[in-house]
């Protein structure tokens, strides 16, 4: 099971903890609460010890039985957690892996040929849907800073997105606000993911300064629009800033 926790080790097995995290292990810990973590460096492992220390307060040799994890959620935090206090509820398999199993490492190794993602989704009422079928889901802003992307032959990081966002009004008007922000167009409620500022579906008003210097999809400005509740209608990726990591060879 890829997934096992650290979790249920026994405190005094420290070996068998660290061999079952693992760097980018996708990690929960009890003092953090439900916040996921991504787990950057393990003491003990040799190539994560020659790593630059992520923050000043975390020492370039980890302390024995400790990982350092980066946390998700604002402010975005790299400390220095104890791997017994670490569950991990997610790990990355791509096809070409080559995995062997948690319970018997010794084991014959085998090679990931096909992977299948199993959801569970939180949805903005708190309500939660527990393994949904990832091909039923599609991402909201598939580009946001940190994922990655693919450009001709160019694989890079996003390192900066910016966005319009189409908002629908009452009476059937529509307008796009191009680099989109809170402080130009307030969202009503604010989002539950830190970084999806903005959602189809959402409810936003906008000032009147904002309105002026919107493009009108339908329709055209009118005063009574000032404050006007809207709901937003499709938010487009407009703007990207890539971090080139690599170039495919020609062929």
């Amino acid at each position: 099971d890829g997934t096992q926790g650290a979790r249920a080790m026994a405190p005094d097995a420290d070996a068998t903890a660290l061999r079952d995290l693992v760097a980018e292990d996708v990690v929960t810990c009890a003092r953090h609460g439900a916040t996921p973590g991504i787990v950057m460096r393990i003491a003990g492992n040799d190539e994560d010890e020659e790593a630059e220390p992520e923050e000043d307060h975390i020492p370039a040799v980890l302390p024995e039985g400790t990982a350092t994890v980066r946390w998700l959620t604002a402010p975005w935090t790299t400390d220095l957690e104890a791997v017994n206090d670490l569950t991990v509820v997610d790990r990355v398999f791509v096809p070409g892996d080559t995995v062997t199993r948690v319970s018997d490492p010794t084991s014959q190794n085998g090679v990931v040929t096909d992977v299948r993602l199993a959801l569970d989704l939180r949805w903005p009422d708190g309500r939660v849907s527990q393994c949904v079928p990832s091909t039923l889901a599609h991402h909201v802003k598939p580009l946001r800073p940190g994922t990655y992307a693919v450009y001709r032959n160019w694989l890079g990081r996003v390192d900066f997105c910016g966005e319009s966002v189409a908002v629908d009004l009452p009476d059937g008007a529509r307008y796009l606000v191009r680099r989109a922000d809170p402080a130009r167009l307030r969202p009503a409620v604010d989002s539950f993911d830190d970084e999806c500022l903005f959602y189809p579906g959402m409810v936003v008003t906008a000032r009147a300064s904002t309105l002026r210097r919107a493009r009108w999809l339908r329709g055209e400005y009118r005063r009574e629009y000032v404050d006007q509740a809207g709901v937003i209608y499709a938010v487009l990726p407009t703007e990207v800033t890539m971090i080139w990591v690599a170039a495919r060879s020609a062929e």
